[in-house]
């Protein structure tokens, strides 16, 4: 399924309306019928906000949801290049493909890397200080 399906059943599920989740996100009710049907891709803030309102993880949120992407040839432009190049796991190029923000996502090679690089370090800094506490 994917995520509008998925956000449709956990809706229906906890009995709530399209305006009962607004009321509790913040997200306008057209948004959230967009994202239900389809035409949009949610941001991470606004999946972060319909997981604290259906009461789960965004892990959860995410459970069920076939992945967008299935091969290198369905990256995103730039994504791809990185790929193809051998700079970065396919692992990695499908967990960069699904961050947007603010409904934006990177568009050339040298923005795809930079996210890469930058969240990289960030997981690197997480498991020193891991290492460091143990």
């Amino acid at each position: 399924m994917n995520i509008g399906e998925r956000l449709r059943q956990l809706r229906l599920g906890h009995n709530m309306t399209l305006l009962d989740v607004k009321e509790k996100t913040g997200l306008s009710v057209s948004h959230l019928s967009d994202i239900e049907r389809g035409r949009t891709k949610p941001s991470l803030d606004a999946l972060e906000s319909l997981a604290i309102c259906y009461g789960i993880t965004l892990a959860d949120l995410m459970n069920g949801v076939d992945p967008a992407i299935v091969d290198s040839r369905g990256y995103p432009d730039g994504l791809r290049e990185l790929v193809e190049e051998g700079d970065i796991s396919d692992e990695w190029a499908r967990m960069l493909s699904r961050i947007e923000f603010r409904g934006n996502r990177p568009t050339s090679t040298k923005e795809w890397e930079f996210l890469y690089y930058y969240l990289n370090s960030i997981l690197e800094k997480d498991n020193d200080s891991e290492n460091k506490q143990e």
